[in-house]
């Protein structure tokens, strides 16, 4: 109403699956679900179950134009049963989520800048059993110079909560503490060369934190030729990532053991694209991507209590822990407490090469020949050594698998 300046919009549905029961059981276990939480009483396992039936909804109000000021408000929610993976995708169900946002606009250019904002956002989630899943705020800043070149800041907080997943399908665990803040320059979006840098900086209250990097470089020297590359990299410490689950743990993780550790993570990778257009019907498009990532792994423990994050580590309390290889050069962790012994083998060092090449020509308006190349190369580094450069560069000549395929299209000419 208003012209359009005020919206108010909404949607509802619902789901409905059925099958065999093993079927419904693995649905109900998933990581969506996770009906089998131990000290969860607003949803249960029931393994004679042949269907389940969720709903969803959603309400938002905004005030979408005006000079300076808009603002936005939504909860959205989808119930424990809500599944809908056959036929679309959901992450996660069993969540009551609000937004909303208050922006500060200008938009008439001045003497530095040709328009800016300024937005405060808050988050905050629930389940369906009432437990507090995340609060947030974020406060982001944009800016475009007369040039056009344009910048990005923001400052985010999310408090400490509960969490009904970093488990995965165990009791509750406490959140940390996240602040973090990123930003990013950009050049204008008209020119034949652009270019884009952007960062990302984490740290929470019991010594975790990542960094990451990416940018895009894109040149169109001529109308014919165009030319992308778009590097990443990214660095994580997390001091609670999570291993696997074990049986034989106490009462006060309802008799599991609950696993994790400390990761130090890289990922490095880059996209290449380079299309050059012989004539408007003949087109050859290249895709590449090179990828590696690493993870070494240190200071395991379990958790302690429900409800909180912290860990009976692993060598201490009457445990022990040694280190050996297995056949495959990978360090195996191995855990004695008492008469139980298990081990794990969680470190990786992972490097991989995707590409397609296509030449596309459409020898009459809407009939066209693909001629397609794609390799799939994968292979693995020292799982005791951080990905690098050397690993990158690596992926090229990984083992893998080439796929070449003509497709063709034909327009049938009815009236």
């Amino acid at each position: 109403w208003d012209g359009g300046a005020y919206e108010l919009s909404g949607s509802a549905g619902f789901s409905h699956v059925a099958g065999d029961a093993a079927s419904i059981l693995a649905i109900q276990e998933n990581g969506t679900h996770y009906f089998q939480r131990p000290d969860q009483d607003h949803v249960t396992v029931d393994p004679t179950r042949t269907s389940l039936t969720g709903f969803q909804a959603s309400l938002d109000f905004e005030k979408n134009s005006g000079k300076h000021w808009l603002y936005s408000a939504r909860v959205s929610a989808e119930s424990p049963a809500f599944e809908i993976n056959d036929a679309g995708r959901l992450g996660t169900a069993d969540d009551i989520d609000a937004f909303g946002y208050l922006r500060y606009r200008e938009t008439t250019p001045g003497r530095l800048f040709r328009d800016y904002n300024v937005t405060l956002y808050n988050f905050a989630g629930w389940n369906f059993g009432g437990i507090r899943q995340y609060t947030g705020f974020d406060l982001e800043s944009n800016f475009t110079f007369h040039n056009f070149w344009s910048t990005h800041l923001s400052v985010e907080l999310f408090t400490s909560a509960l969490s009904d997943r970093l488990t995965r399908g165990g009791p509750l665990m406490k959140r940390t503490t996240d602040v973090s803040v990123n930003g990013g320059l950009f050049s204008s979006f008209s020119s034949n060369t652009q270019w884009r840098t952007f960062f990302n900086y984490l740290t929470d209250d019991i010594g975790g934190w990542f960094f990451s990097w990416s940018g895009r470089l894109s040149i169109r020297p001529s109308s014919r030729w165009e030319f992308s590359v778009a590097p990443r990299f990214f660095r994580l410490h997390d001091t609670r990532q999570f291993v696997g689950q074990e049986a034989g743990g106490s009462a006060a993780t309802f008799g599991t053991r609950y696993i994790f550790g400390t990761i130090d993570r890289t990922d490095i990778s880059a996209r290449f694209r380079l299309n050059y257009t012989i004539t408007p019907d003949l087109t050859i498009e290249l895709y590449a991507e090179p990828f590696t990532a690493s993870g070494q792994y240190t200071d395991f423990g379990e958790l302690a209590r429900a409800r909180t994050n912290d860990l009976r580590l692993y060598g201490t309390d009457g445990t022990t822990i040694t280190e050996q290889d297995n056949s495959e050069g990978n360090p195996v962790f191995e855990v004695t407490d008492g008469a139980d012994t298990f081990s794990f083998s969680p470190n990786f060092n992972f490097l991989s090469f995707r590409s397609n090449l296509v030449v596309r020509w459409e020898w009459r308006p809407g009939s066209t020949l693909f001629l397609v190349w794609q390799q799939n190369r994968s292979g693995s580094g020292d799982p005791r050594e951080r990905a690098g450069l050397g690993n990158f560069f690596d992926s090229f000549s990984a083992e893998g698998e080439n796929f070449l395929a003509v497709k063709v299209s034909y327009w049938l000419p009815v009236r």
